[in-house]
């Protein structure tokens, strides 16, 4: 099992990169998320979500689906998308030093 702590900073990159490109609602986000990792839990995603959005990372909004329920989307922020982007510098240059070690 991942590390928790490792795990939440990947988690809010891959939410804040899945916001980035689609505007997805919650469940949806906590579908693809759980796909790619099966130990994640739901309150974790959604506590991410939550802080994501009073951070003001991401803003919500809702939208009614033909049949369903009114649902609340995520949309990603101009100070969410320059976080997402340190954040994708800061892997990066992580991921470069890791594999100068030879790992």
């Amino acid at each position: 099992m991942i590390d928790r702590q490792m795990l939440k900073g990947v988690v809010e990159m891959a939410l804040l990169w899945l916001v980035e490109q689609q505007e997805p609602y919650g469940y949806e986000l906590l579908r693809q998320m759980s796909e790619r990792f099966p130990d994640l839990q739901e309150r974790t995603v959604y506590a991410i979500l939550r802080r994501l959005h009073e951070n003001g990372d991401t803003e919500t909004f809702t939208k009614e689906c033909s049949g369903g329920p009114v649902r609340k989307y995520y949309r990603i922020t101009g100070k969410g998308r320059e976080r997402l982007q340190e954040m994708i510098k800061n892997w990066r240059e992580l991921e470069r030093m890791i594999q100068e070690l030879g790992i």
